[in-house]
């Protein structure tokens, strides 16, 4: 016997899922037969996804006043990579709280839907061969927490990531600001 399962997930899977099926079977003569078996299950047709540079900065921070590459990729549902065209680049400064914020994990997804957030920066690319690198400048003195969030404008899929921004002159600059004793 088959059958069709109709998956309904919500626009907001992280990922490729995995499913999990359990089946009874009850005999005739009393017994129960049970197996479970767990298979892959992609709600997106297509995946983006990146790796953030590391900067030279406190934390890692990138410069927002220099140049920083940011491999990109995309994939299908099977991770075979695919072009795509205008993959939406978005830059949020996020609040924070170090008294009761302990990671940069802290529900981010608070900050980019809500109010707390501030767009910096937006942009598109497109993947040739599922590869792009995208030159991120600013061109401006920022710093402080940020969120990054590519999306495929396709398939609705996205990622992010937090990290933090600084500028080139950061340290000399608000040092030469204080004032002595």
């Amino acid at each position: 016997t088959s059958f069709t399962v109709p998956f309904k997930v919500n626009n907001d899977a992280p990922g490729m899922l995995t499913a999990s099926f359990k089946t009874r079977v009850f005999e005739k003569g009393g017994d129960v037969s049970t197996d479970r078996i767990l298979m892959p299950f992609s709600p997106y047709r297509s995946y983006v996804g990146f790796s953030l540079p590391v900067g030279n900065n406190w934390s890692g921070a990138l410069n927002s006043d220099s140049k920083n590459l940011i491999p990109i990729v995309t994939v299908n549902e099977f991770g075979e990579l695919i072009d795509r065209k205008n993959i939406k680049i978005e830059i949020f400064k996020i609040s924070w709280n170090w008294w009761w914020q302990t990671t940069s994990k802290f529900d981010v997804a608070n900050y980019v839907t809500g109010l707390n957030r501030e767009l910096i920066h937006s942009g598109t690319v497109s993947t040739k061969d599922g590869k792009a690198i995208y030159e991120l400048d600013l061109k401006k003195e920022i710093w402080g927490r940020c969120y990054i969030r590519l999306t495929d404008t396709d398939s609705k899929h996205s990622s992010g990531k937090v990290f933090y921004l600084s500028y080139s002159d950061y340290w000399s600059s608000s040092s030469s600001k204080s004032e002595g004793a």
